[in-house]
């Protein structure tokens, strides 16, 4: 049985303080992703789980087994934890089928990882990661990418209740990227096995994981589902973190008890929810989040605007617009994407979220 609780998890460097009573959930099986911006607290957060940094309070839980609590702590190598740390860091005389199976449960030493490495696990984890065809190549015959990515065969290979990983795809070109972390979810999945990723990366964390950890600060402003980050944020700095958001100020119209209401703004009167607690009073300043993909260009229910800029990000292009002495950013297909200086009309698709006003 694996998963992972995390409950109050507080650390200290000397007199500063860096997690701020952090609860953390994975169930079995599942990918946690811990996101937000450099010093937030994230690889923190992995050391205290993986018990190379002690905690001055809270509780951890790896499967049935609390391995962090008041007086206790388990040291490191008795947690069954995997770590794949961001840098690899393999044993530059061992081949890498050798450096994945000094892995195994039953390895010991280099000596028995030479013996080992012709194991049919060593070649399928090998393969798993898109590196059979290199298990005689020692590190220094391999890129940096390839090295990372038996750094990560390795830690799979003793099949721990937990496997952490601290940005394991950075070194990586984005195609190969993007294979690796799908073929590494669906290992995990396929062998129950929980995981934690540390990213910088939104899309990253978007993509691949079950639930999502939005952290600021050494605190966790959010944990949800990607479909909950993404769509309900709880702030409006956990949305801007997580995806463009065009935010604009605006004042609400609805019901006192209603969570839906009419918010007029630069974009015009348009259909908003009201993100958190209760629905304010009519009249109340407030602030609306729209998102690029939400902007439609054409027709003639809208505000018309002025095309200022075109940013082509590949199969779309982001359109920034001036409307009503405001700026939007509208995604929009690449082919037939507006000209600047181009006349448009806007409007919003779906419904928008309204928070407090900043």
């Amino acid at each position: 049985m694996s998963g992972l609780a995390v409950s109050g998890l507080v650390v200290e460097y000397g007199q500063d303080r860096i997690l701020h009573e952090i609860d953390l959930v994975a169930g079995e099986g599942e990918l946690l992703a811990l996101v937000g911006p450099s010093g937030c607290g994230k690889t923190t957060a992995l050391r205290a789980i993986a018990g190379l940094e002690r905690a001055v309070s809270g509780t951890i839980r790896i499967g049935n087994r609390t391995v962090a609590s008041p007086g206790v702590h388990t040291a490191p190598e008795r947690r069954r934890v995997g770590w794949v740390p961001q840098g690899a860091t393999l044993f530059p005389h061992l081949t890498a089928a050798q450096n994945v199976a000094y892995g195994l449960r039953s390895v010991a030493s280099r000596r028995l990882a030479r013996r080992r490495a012709d194991d049919p696990e060593v070649r399928r984890l090998l393969t798993v990661v898109g590196l059979g065809a290199y298990a005689d190549r020692f590190p220094h015959e391999l890129s940096g990418g390839q090295a990372q990515r038996v750094a990560l065969a390795r830690a799979l290979a003793s099949r721990p209740d937990l496997v952490l990983l601290d940005e394991p795809f950075g070194a990586l070109d984005p195609l190969l990227r993007d294979e690796l972390r799908e073929s590494t979810r669906q290992w995990l999945r396929d062998e129950g096995m929980t995981g934690v990723i540390v990213t910088h990366d939104q899309r990253e964390a978007l993509s691949v994981a079950d639930r999502i950890a939005v952290m600021s600060g050494g605190r966790v402003l959010q944990e949800d589902t990607p479909r909950g980050v993404f769509l309900r944020p709880a702030s409006t700095w956990v949305a801007s973190f997580m995806g463009d958001a065009v935010m604009l100020p605006g004042h609400w119209t609805g019901r006192e008890d209603s969570a839906v209401g009419i918010v007029q703004c630069d974009l015009g009167s348009i259909p908003a929810a009201w993100a958190i607690d209760h629905a304010p009073q009519d009249g109340r300043e407030i602030c609306v989040l729209v998102r690029p993909e939400q902007l439609r260009l054409g027709g003639v229910d809208g505000q018309t605007g002025t095309v200022e800029k075109v940013t082509f990000t590949g199969y779309q292009a982001i359109a920034t617009i001036s409307v009503n002495g405001a700026e939007v950013r509208a995604a929009v297909p690449a082919v037939g994407a507006p000209e600047r200086g181009e006349t448009v009309v806007v409007r919003v698709r779906g419904t928008a979220l309204a928070y407090p006003a900043e």
